[in-house]
């Protein structure tokens, strides 16, 4: 008799983050793997502002369990990768410039001058309130937590400052991201080794823990990090402890 393939659930917030996380499928042999697009940001909604992070990230399971019919003892582990946004930026990379073009946005990203620009004191006042909240609730991930009554583990990845930052090094208007997504997944040519050096070359940092200590504290913001790399070797390490049994 085969035995059932155990599930790790991935949980994304665009439609973008899923077409450029499509090579991990690759990686997976000895699991099932779904992805969970939540199509926005759930720690900088401000209908969560007063729940737990672990609470939010259950909610989120549930959804996954009512679309896909898994239980607990089906799922190997729980992946969730975030934009950091401007969460970890000091107060003074925030000026108000009342000419400004943001865009649809309330703000825009000066990567040049390291500078975030806002139209207003009262943008500034909210965007660094929504921001707060975010940080406030994944702080308490970052090192991993368990969910469910089964303990599975779930641990959370990012991409500073977005997606966008990431693959194309530059702040990309919403029109212009599914374009950029499928174009750098057609150079990678089908090469999942091209897709972990990429992600590899992304990450200035040592280990996992290392990366997410090293982006609350980074100055350098404006060029673009990501611990994807290590995303990546989780799934790896899972697939061959998967083959021993």
């Amino acid at each position: 008799m085969t035995k059932k393939k155990k599930v790790i659930v991935l949980i994304v917030e665009g439609i973008t983050d899923e077409m450029v996380m499509n090579p991990i499928n690759k990686l997976i042999e000895n699991h099932q793997l779904f992805v969970k697009v939540i199509h926005g940001d759930v720690y900088s909604n401000i209908w969560n502002q007063n729940k737990p992070a672990k609470t939010i990230v259950g909610e989120i399971m549930k959804q996954v369990k009512q679309e896909t019919k898994f239980n607990d003892s089906d799922i190997e582990m729980v992946l969730q990768l975030i934009d950091t946004d401007g969460i970890f930026l000091e107060k003074d990379c925030f000026i108000v410039k009342e000419q400004a073009v943001v865009g649809a946005k309330t703000y825009a990203y000066d990567l040049d001058e390291s500078k975030v620009i806002l139209r207003s004191e009262k943008d500034k006042t909210r965007l660094h309130e929504i921001w707060d909240r975010k940080k406030k609730l994944i702080l308490p991930l970052i090192g991993g937590i368990t969910y469910g009554k089964s303990k599975i583990p779930f641990t959370l990845y990012y991409n500073s400052l977005n997606l966008d930052h990431v693959i194309a090094d530059k702040i990309l208007l919403d029109y212009e991201k599914e374009e950029n997504a499928l174009d750098f997944i057609v150079n990678l040519n089908d090469d999942v080794e091209a897709f972990k050096r990429f992600f590899r070359e992304k990450c200035p940092y040592d280990s996992f823990k290392e990366s997410w200590k090293k982006i609350q504290e980074e100055t350098r913001w404006n060029t673009s990090k990501s611990n994807v790399i290590f995303l990546i070797q989780e799934i790896i390490l899972k697939e061959k402890e998967a083959t021993k049994e």
